[in-house]
């Protein structure tokens, strides 16, 4: 992927983030969008640690909701989601 059509599907997921949702988390129209937001928080997140202005936890991954049917990112890791609720989540 060239550098402009990065910029152009990061600005589309920056306006597809606007999607509501009620749990109040951003939402993502596609897993695509997701990844690339998680991308971009991860370059960010570095660039945060170089000048030792880390803050908060960095999102890993995007899932699913199964209320409003969008993608959102969460900073908890599959595993640590099946274990605290009991369950497999379909990996996504």
């Amino acid at each position: 992927m060239t550098k402009s059509k990065a910029s152009k599907a990061y600005r589309r997921a920056r306006r597809s983030r606007l999607l509501a949702c009620s749990s109040g988390k951003r939402a993502f129209k596609t897993k695509f969008d997701a990844d690339l937001f998680l991308y971009q928080e991860e370059v960010t997140f570095h660039l945060r640690e170089i000048n030792h202005e880390h803050w908060r936890q960095m999102p890993i991954r995007a899932y699913r909701c199964p209320y409003c049917k969008n993608y959102h990112v969460t900073s908890m890791s599959l595993e640590r989601y099946e274990q605290l609720h009991g369950r497999t989540r379909e990996r996504t």
